[in-house]
């Protein structure tokens, strides 16, 4: 399980058990956003749809965990709480929290990718014209 996910798990209990929002629409939005375009840069060349091997920048990650802190670092600069969970995730990947040495174990995992786009495409249908 990838440490977004983990921590959005933990946000949703929270939230139902607390009865208070913790994150708010605008931080949903950046999760669910954030998974799908993980999810499309990943999974495809993972199912050997495309020629290029995404999956192999994260075992030599300087360009992926410096595009990721610089999302992560927008997202809290512009208080999105959704950057904690970021930052969260590059942190264990410094310190190999996880048995993966793969940044992308930290980042997205399948279950995340597959509600990641069903939510935003469902959000799509609903509001065709609205912006995210």
């Amino acid at each position: 399980m990838s440490i977004p996910f983990f921590g959005l798990v933990a946000v949703m209990i929270c939230e139902k058990f607390f009865k208070r929002k913790i994150f708010s629409a605008r931080d949903w939005r950046a999760v669910w956003i954030f998974g799908v375009v993980a999810s499309l840069v990943l999974y495809p060349s993972a199912l050997g749809l495309t020629h290029i091997d995404t999956y192999s920048l994260g075992w030599a990650p300087h360009g992926l965990v410096a595009a990721v802190a610089v999302i992560t670092i927008v997202l809290l600069w512009k208080k999105n709480r959704f950057g904690v969970l970021l930052l969260l995730a590059l942190g264990a990947f410094a310190f190999q929290l996880q048995a993966s040495t793969n940044l992308w174990g930290y980042l997205i995992d399948p279950i995340y990718g597959v509600l990641s786009i069903s939510i935003v495409l469902r959000m799509m249908i609903q509001k065709p014209w609205s912006t995210f």
